[in-house]
């Protein structure tokens, strides 16, 4: 009855109103010059409510979070600060998340790689690891299955192309692949005979190592380039580096940094090779000084290697003369130092290198970071061919990294989407968590050597092997980092559902992920891969037998 009565009394207002607006218009031409003059008066009422509004509206915003609908009121009311608007998109992701999941009915024959950074195509490998499977997210617009049913890996995504990259006896890497101009060329890696270190061998050798460019817009491969009896690290991408449409490729085993142009049809152009020889014109210099076939009998020191030793002599010297401590340090340190050898490499922007050494002992490189003894990063430039600063330890990388991480991330370019991903330098969360991690190391170890031996363990960066996804952004979710990180790679199979809180929402749990799947039994040993769109909110999960490295299971998580 109260319900009818409300009614009743607000289509009594609304008669009201309509029966005003006829008696003002029943004056004839009279109603319509005076209706046009009050229109002018109405506007500005209403702007002057809209600004008085602004500021209670940012209030409440800011105080309760508000939602999708504040949010996109607040953005068509005020606006964004110039180049915040891919900023102002993210922060809409805290609203608009995975809230479906369901697992694939039948297995695909094929290994998940991941998202291209424009989302257009996913990556994947076929079971042999020869050819490349390209498919597109199909279901923009469609509903997708009932949440906790069975789907299959056809009703999310369809064959773009299918190329037979490499030949029989070699394997793509599928850990490997990145992309130049823009997304439209890709690259991946293959290899053949890997064979062990012997003797005074610096490291493992490939038969053969292979970087193969894909158009995927034809779907045709433009070019490759082979490297004869060399060790690359393809693994998550540790032994290349690209930044713009430069790559760099680091050789182990012949200590040399190879530098090429991917053209705008495809094609690597080399441009020049950092090693042996530092100039182009060392080996036509040194020939004509007599010093003979340099390539059959090498010196006791590269080129590369001089420039270091060169670099921690000359800055011994000072205004006033020599600095005898820093001497000092140079010939005690002299036999580790002559041992140094170059194992990762960054390009931080096209005229500077950053470079990771490594004395190499009996057991061979440690590649995963985790020793600290003799490790030297450096940066090296690419224009005067020569080293701007060497840092031994931890330490000092790691602070540096804390303080200007966008630098090492330069590969991510002119993407305002890729730029706004969050950085200890630009992120208070990341910030406030390193120093929770300092504070708890602090307690355990007594000192928080171990935690930057953890951060150190990661430089060089490899920027093209993170997601840019929301969803993985600490600034806008917590989770963790564990089990799910914005970098790719195996992850261990989290117990139960992972779960992402928004930030600054109370803590309130927007959705979790769970990759396994209740009906089976995951083994300790087993690893997971993601691979989350760089912007819908959309996830795919697999995991792996630790042993046949083949999915067991896979899981679509979408809205």
């Amino acid at each position: 009855g109260g319900g009818g009565g409300g009614g009743g009394s607000d289509m009594e207002h609304r008669g009201q109103g309509r029966a005003s607006t006829s008696k003002g218009g029943g004056s004839g031409s009279g109603g319509t010059a005076s209706g046009e003059a009050e229109e002018p008066a109405n506007n500005v009422s209403f702007w002057e409510r809209n600004r008085a509004g602004r500021r209670r509206l940012l209030a409440e915003d800011r105080g309760s979070g508000g939602g999708i609908l504040r949010k996109l009121m607040r953005r068509e009311c005020i606006g964004c600060k110039p180049s915040a608007s891919a900023n102002a998109i993210r922060t809409m992701c805290v609203d608009v998340f995975p809230s479906k999941s369901c697992v694939a009915s039948k297995l695909p024959d094929l290994h998940v790689r991941g998202f291209t950074p424009d989302g257009r195509h996913l990556v994947c490998f076929s079971l042999n690891l020869r050819r490349l499977l390209v498919h597109r997210y199909q279901r923009e617009g469609k509903k997708g299955p009932e949440h906790g049913a069975k789907a299959t890996f056809d009703q999310f995504f369809r064959p773009v192309f299918d190329l037979e990259v490499c030949g029989e006896g070699e394997q793509l890497c599928k850990s490997f692949s990145a992309c130049v101009h823009g997304g439209r060329f890709l690259l991946v890696a293959s290899s053949a005979k890997c064979s062990p270190a012997r003797g005074g061998d610096r490291s493992p050798a490939y038969e053969r190592v292979a970087i193969h460019v894909v158009d995927l817009e034809h779907g045709v491969k433009t070019d490759e380039v082979v490297f004869e009896k060399d060790f690359v690290w393809l693994t998550q991408n540790q032994g290349i580096s690209i930044h713009e449409n430069v790559l760099s490729v680091l050789s182990v085993r012949n200590q040399e940094i190879r530098l090429f142009h991917a053209s705008a049809i495809g094609r690597l152009v080399k441009l020049r090779t950092i090693g042996d020889f530092v100039n182009e014109d060392d080996e036509d210099v040194l020939a004509s000084m007599g010093a003979g076939d340099l390539t059959s009998q090498p010196g006791p020191f590269s080129a590369i290697q001089q420039r270091l030793l060169g670099h921690l002599v000359t800055r011994a010297v000072t205004p006033r003369g020599w600095d005898q401590e820093l001497i000092k340090e140079f010939l005690f340190k002299y036999r580790e130092l002559r041992r140094l050898e170059m194992v990762r490499a960054q390009l931080l922007g096209g005229d500077h290198l950053l470079i990771r050494f490594e004395a190499k002992d009996r057991g061979g490189y440690d590649f995963a970071g985790a020793a600290s003894g003799s490790r030297y990063h450096a940066v090296f430039c690419l224009e005067t061919n020569s080293f701007c600063c060497v840092v031994k330890g931890d330490e000092e990388i790691a602070r540096l990294y804390r303080h200007a991480a966008d630098f090492f991330r330069a590969e991510q370019g002119d993407d305002l989407w890729h730029r706004m991903a969050s950085t200890y330098m630009n992120d208070a969360w990341l910030r406030d968590t390193l120093e929770r991690q300092r504070g708890r190391y602090q307690k355990i170890y007594g000192s928080e050597a171990e935690l930057l031996k953890q951060v150190c363990s990661v430089l060089p960066l490899t920027p093209h092997a993170f997601s840019s996804s929301p969803y993985l952004d600490s600034r806008l979710y917590q989770f963790d980092e564990r089990y799910i990180s914005s970098s790719q790679g195996p992850r261990p199979v989290p117990e139960g559902a992972v779960k992402f809180l928004a930030r600054g929402e109370g803590g309130v749990t927007r959705f979790r992920i769970d990759p396994g799947d209740d009906e089976d039994e995951q083994e300790t040993h087993d690893y997971v891969l993601y691979a989350f769109h760089p912007s819908y909110p959309l996830v795919v999960s697999s995991i792996c037998d630790s042993a046949s490295h083949l999915p067991k299971c896979v899981k679509f998580f979408y809205r």
